[in-house]
């Protein structure tokens, strides 16, 4: 109980706290009497006020806690400036809880309290700065003031703790007027119906049903439904949701019921799940049938799926799904149909963990989950027959499970095999590019990022990677400019983009440009031996034979050693740099 009071007491206070550190509040319709105005406003005074408000609306609290003491420097008797850096100080308090400002702001108060008749929002922050100084006679007085002056819904709720917390039983009328009075903050009827849970389960329930319910407020009340036992009621809320409107809460609703292993209750829901035809959503309740080999609903699925418009990057994620539970429950034997819906090799790696997610999988049990991949491996390898999906999985769960490293062959054919037939994501034509990379074979290179910039032909990292390879070639600088030019006006700030343009100013035998451009590069990158490599060659071609010397020096520091090694050493050879 104690943990809920504080709980519900920090939201009130945080919310309290975050609607009036935005914007001003408007007048209330009983206004406390103002002391005398003794202000002598000048230009100094109302440009620092000005300029503290600005700040303070904006949350810049301690900005504007030293530009509000610099306004009233200027016009010590301006009730105005007073209160606002009263307010400000109280809210930056309250969100820091900085003990290096608790005496100042137990003086403020008490100077204050002596010199002003408090409003609303100055009794708040009052009530909520005495809480977080532990000051009950504070608290106390703050409150007592809310309830004769401005009782609202909030005011009841402090009222209702302060018995609580006092070991009273406080009356639930209390909580009645909290729920009819006005209120500053939307998640009132949730903190009334939390209140209620302890003491009246039925009555919270009522409430949460009556409300426009938050996130919370909609968990509570499936909370509610669970620990009463009540499926029915449970069963019978999935129809107070209205899709698609409602797709975030039907979600919720489905991960809770997977939280609470309440997995065939969901699976009650499948049909009209499947009538959404919202793979997220279809996803979860195919999750749950996997884990209760539930072939009655994978054959659902496997139906809609085979039966519903293609859509093939869509359908993966789902496909997949259907394919490992068949690889653990091989009498599904429908879901040797599906491998041609697998778009891209993503979604074969996500089942994997969704296979080790069963177990609860946690990083600092790595050793242990090595037996659950291990397990899935010999799944594979028994269930699946030959193909390059099965070649890609052996591999991949083999790796998972510590029995030899990563064989990119089996990932580099099935992209292949992907992209040839049209599918794919940008991840397999990178996988691709960086494979003909490494063995440098241009050609293949080219011919992938053509391939994948005509699927993807806003991705600029594509436009920078084709546009960079075409440099090699004296006959494509004119479409390797327009490329890195392209990608450069989308990302102007990438360093990989700003060292292609470096290297084609290079190429096209621009070397003052390029001298002049390099500085841009080097202040943001980290460097590495390709980067290094061009900024030598740079300087030595702007006459700068000593700094491209220190490049390609630096180049051989960096481990472990790779090709740009070999060029530099041959660079330095050429420069005669052991002769210096």
């Amino acid at each position: 109980m104690i943990k809920t009071l504080r709980y519900i007491t920090f939201l009130l206070a945080a919310l309290l706290l975050s609607s009036c550190a935005s914007v001003p509040k408007p007048a209330q319709a009983k206004l406390p009497e103002s002391p005398p105005d003794r202000s002598k406003p000048n230009l100094a005074s109302m440009y620092y006020f000005m300029s503290g408000s600005f700040m303070h609306f904006n949350g810049e609290l301690a900005t504007a806690d030293q530009i509000l003491n610099l306004a009233l420097a200027q016009d010590p008797g301006s009730f105005q400036i007073r209160k606002l850096l009263f307010i400000n100080s109280l809210q930056l308090f309250n969100y820091t809880q900085n003990p290096e400002i608790e005496q100042r702001t137990r003086d403020m108060l008490s100077l204050a309290r002596q010199s002003y008749d408090f409003d609303q929002e100055m009794l708040t922050l009052a009530y909520n700065s005495y809480r977080n100084l532990n000051d009950a006679e504070g608290m106390n007085w703050a409150l007592d003031r809310l309830l004769k002056d401005y009782p609202k819904a909030q005011v009841y709720i402090w009222e209702y703790l302060r018995q609580l917390e006092e070991g009273k039983k406080p009356p639930v009328s209390l909580l009645e007027k909290a729920l009819k009075a006005e209120s500053d903050i939307p998640e009132i009827e949730y903190i009334v119906a939390s209140l209620y849970l302890e003491i009246n389960p039925k009555r919270s329930r009522q409430i949460l049903l009556n409300s426009q319910r938050s996130r919370a407020g909609e968990l509570q009340l499936l909370e509610l439904y669970r620990a009463a036992n009540q499926d029915d009621e449970l069963r019978a809320h999935y129809d107070t949701y209205s899709y698609p409107e409602d797709k975030d809460k039907i979600r919720e609703y489905l991960m809770f019921l997977q939280k609470h292993s309440l997995h065939d209750l969901a699976l009650g829901h499948l049909d009209k799940v499947l009538q959404t035809g919202d793979a997220e959503l279809i996803e979860v309740l195919g999750y749950l049938a996997f884990l209760e080999n539930d072939l009655s609903a994978q054959t659902k699925v496997y139906q809609y799926l085979s039966t519903k418009t293609p859509a093939p990057a869509d359908d993966s994620p789902l496909a997949a799904l259907l394919l490992l539970h068949h690889i653990v429950h091989p009498e599904f034997t429908e879901g040797l149909q599906i491998t041609d819906k697998i778009y891209q090799i993503k979604d074969l790696v996500y089942i994997s963990y969704l296979f080790a997610s069963q177990y609860s999988y946690n990083e600092e049990r790595e050793q242990e989950f090595q037996k659950v991949f291990l397990e899935l491996h010999q799944y594979v390898q028994k269930n699946l027959p030959p193909s390059l999906i099965k070649d890609f999985l052996v591999d991949h769960t083999a790796f998972l499970a510590g029995l030899y490293d990563s064989n990119s062959g089996s990932a580099v054919a099935l992209a292949e095999q992907f992209i040839a037939k049209g599918y794919g994501s940008e991840d397999d034509f990178q996988l691709l590019f960086q494979h003909y990379s490494d063995i440098a074979d241009d050609a293949k290179q080219i011919k992938i990022l053509r391939e994948s910039l005509s699927r993807y032909p806003s991705s600029a990292s594509i436009k920078n990677n084709l546009g960079y390879i075409l440099l090699n070639y004296p006959e494509h600088l004119a479409e390797a400019e327009r490329l890195i030019s392209d990608a450069l006006r989308e990302e102007p700030q990438n360093v990989s983009f700003q060292d292609s343009w470096a290297w084609l100013l290079y190429k096209q035998g621009k070397y003052q440009a390029a001298y002049d451009y390099l500085p841009t590069v080097l202040a943001s990158a980290e460097p590495n031996a390709e980067l290094l490599y061009h900024a030598g060659m740079i300087y030595q071609a702007a006459g700068e034979r000593e700094e491209a010397l220190k490049f390609f020096e630096l180049i051989l520091q960096i481990q472990p050693p790779g090709a740009y090694h070999d060029k530099a050493n041959a660079e330095l050879e050429r420069l005669g740099a052991a002769d210096r």
